[in-house]
């Protein structure tokens, strides 16, 4: 989660007496200023890529299953045209 201008200053502030300005810099170091520089965990991205991989599967199904579907039209026209 990210913090917001005000949060880290007083945050800051508040742990900076007590462990020391360099280490309360490097504490804060661990969260990001904005919400685009959040790191993605391992677990996340693992599950992010378990749905594009549904998808792309779901995907797959279909267009399988319109393949055999207008191939099943086309032989039918063959046939009929055979005749």
């Amino acid at each position: 989660m990210a913090l917001t201008t005000r949060q880290r200053s007083r945050l800051y502030t508040a742990i900076a007496a007590a462990i020391g300005t360099e280490e309360a810099e490097l504490l804060l170091d661990q969260f990001p200023a904005r919400e685009g520089d959040e790191l993605i965990t391992r677990d996340y991205l693992a599950a992010v890529i378990a749905e594009v991989r549904a998808d792309i599967a779901r995907m797959e199904n279909r267009l399988y299953v319109t393949l055999v579907g207008l191939t099943t039209v086309a032989v039918g026209v063959i046939l009929t045209v055979g005749r």
